[in-house]
């Protein structure tokens, strides 16, 4: 039998020995502390809540910094950037001085050491990397870029200053041109080999340098000379001889005629056709400046000629107790003739009878009086004035005003102004005898452009001498003109100037003994614009009496269709015909 074992329940009590017994309710231990930890919540939540603050705010710290330094760190990569693309020291920005690291450091610095935080740092750091990679990239695309075109304009200014230098001067060698264009073209080589330069556009570009120096060279040689065009594409006509070997560059001179190897070489290293243009550019600009040239001279010429006949006018005209003033004489004399002159001869006037003398001695001096001319200038000097005239303020208005009149219509004779000069002054008498030889030689040149325009003379047209109108043209105005300038000049001498209706009279005589060549030349001109209009229509046929109304008639009897399609042929046609040959005698 197994023997029951009781365990007692009782809970021992808590006492020290010796201690007296007391009736204990005891509480639990959980609940006790549950207890106090509910007094100490409200103190627990606000020590947790200032703990909280003070991470956010020390976060909030951090982001503010780790901002700002990202804010600092992207303007002054943006300001950095901006400087040296613009700056002129290209080649030190990515390169040689290397600026740019230099700035980087510098902002990396400044900024990434402004925050506290390691870990934002880091952070910075590594947005900075990110930052300072991609602007690079942007800076070393535009540095490349204005390197590249330093580069070519560097070549570009190059290649002027070598043009410059083989067009005139001590440069322009045969040696110096091949030496200096193969340098040229061997740095050009390297750049095309880099793939800077585009070959073909290097080979245009040395194309039109060559071109270019021939040019210039060309011009400033034989630019005013007509006379050497026929020798120089004499010259570029042995071209494949002298490459060939036939012939000696030095024999091609000699059958050319001009002794110029550098010319010669210039023009062979170019494009025959481009040479051929540019020596028939170079034949028309001198024939431009040779008939500039020659009307200038001719201008100058008649500039003095019309002075010499206003100052011989003046000598015939002038009495001798006139008072002349300086500028009067200096409008009659070349600046040099004047300033020759001395003592009271340059005084501010001098009476009339000195002056005489002084523009006879200086129109004789120019060899410009003839015979007749310096006779009647002799005989004024000499004698006393045989003209008697009205004192001073005593003329009669009427009678001036009537012959002033007559003057300001170039109608005004010398025989007319000598009538009854008791009633004008000496003065009045001067001044109309000036006035009839300065509107003379305004008359004279109305009958020159009358004579031009009959005969179409046209200047620029004349220097085409394969033009045979034009040149008949030419020939038969410059005979006409030529009598009609003559016959002006011999009764200025005479003392006699040619009214306008005299003039505008000799020049008509003058078309019609001058101007039968010139209307042979125009009806052959004529003939053959009828033909071309005659192609141009079909069917039709013009009556070379009455060119306008032939084509009027053929136009009408056609159907609207066909007149629909052939209206502007005609009109052109028509309109061709009026304007160039119209009252020209020809129909």
């Amino acid at each position: 039998m197994r023997i029951p074992i009781f365990t007692s329940k009782a809970v021992p009590e808590q006492t020290k020995p010796g201690t007296e017994r007391r009736n204990i309710v005891r509480m639990n231990g959980s609940l006790l502390a549950d207890a106090e930890l509910q007094k100490a919540k409200p103190l627990t939540a606000l020590l947790n809540g200032a703990a909280q603050f003070a991470n956010v705010r020390y976060q909030a710290g951090q982001e503010a910094q780790y901002n700002q330094a990202a804010l600092a760190i992207e303007e002054g990569m943006t300001e950095a950037e901006y400087a040296l693309s613009n700056s002129t020291d290209i080649y030190n920005v990515l390169d040689g001085e290397n600026k740019w690291n230099s700035f980087m450091t510098e902002l990396r610095d400044k900024t990434i050491n402004s925050v506290d935080s390691k870990t934002m740092r880091r952070k910075l750091s590594y947005a900075f990397e990110q930052n300072e990679i991609t602007a690079r990239f942007r800076l070393r695309a535009i540095v490349d870029d204005k390197i590249l075109k330093a580069e070519q304009a560097a070549m570009a200014a190059r290649m002027e200053r070598l043009k410059n230098e083989l067009i005139q001067g001590p440069g322009a060698t045969v040696e110096n041109y091949n030496s200096k264009l193969g340098i040229l073209a061997n740095d050009q080589d390297k750049g095309v080999k880099g793939n800077r330069y585009n070959p073909e556009k290097v080979a245009e570009a040395n194309q039109s340098l060559r071109a270019d120096i021939a040019s210039g060279y060309i011009t400033n040689t034989y630019g005013f000379d007509p006379n050497t065009a026929s020798q120089l594409f004499k010259m570029l006509d042995l071209q494949d001889e002298v490459k060939a070997g036939t012939i000696t560059e030095e024999e091609a001179m000699l059958l050319t005629g001009i002794n110029d190897p550098y010319a010669l070489h210039v023009l062979y290293n170019i494009d025959r056709n481009v040479a051929t243009k540019l020596i028939q550019d170079n034949l028309a600009l001198s024939l431009k400046f040779y008939d500039a040239q020659q009307k200038l001279e001719k201008d100058q010429e008649d500039d003095i000629n019309t002075m010499h006949a206003k100052a011989y006018n003046f000598v015939i005209s002038v009495q001798d107790a006139d008072e002349v003033s300086a500028t009067t004489m200096q409008q009659l004399m070349t600046p040099q003739a004047y300033d020759n002159l001395t003592g009271s001869d340059k005084a501010e006037t001098i009476p009339g009878v000195r002056a005489k003398t002084i523009l006879r001695d200086y129109l004789n001096a120019q060899m410009w009086a003839n015979p007749t001319q310096q006779e009647r200038m002799n005989q004024e000097i000499d004698r006393s004035t045989d003209f008697k005239f009205a004192p001073a303020g005593e003329g009669s208005p009427a009678r001036y005003s009537e012959l002033y009149a007559l003057a300001e219509q170039g109608e005004l004779t010398v025989n007319e102004l000598n009538t009854d000069t008791f009633r004008i002054t000496g003065e009045q008498h001067r001044a109309l005898r000036m006035k009839i030889s300065n509107e003379s030689d305004e008359a004279l040149n109305e009958g020159s452009k009358i004579l031009k325009r009959q005969f179409r003379y046209n200047e620029e047209a004349a220097a085409d001498k394969s033009d045979r109108l034009a040149q008949a043209s030419k020939t038969a105005f410059e005979a006409a003109d030529y009598e009609l300038q003559l016959e002006h000049m011999r009764r200025e001498a005479a003392g006699d100037p040619m009214t306008r209706s005299e003039i505008t009279e000799f020049a008509l005589k003058q078309i019609e003994l001058f101007g039968e060549s010139y209307r042979a030349e125009l009806r052959e001109e004529y003939l053959a614009e009828i033909d071309r209009i005659q192609i141009s229509l079909a069917g039709l046929t013009i009556d070379p009496a009455d060119p306008l109304g032939s084509m009027d008639r053929y136009f009408n009897n056609l159907p609207e269709e066909v007149q629909a399609q052939r209206r502007a042929n005609y009109a052109v046609g028509k309109a061709l015909l009026r304007g160039k040959y119209s009252n020209q005698g020809l129909f």
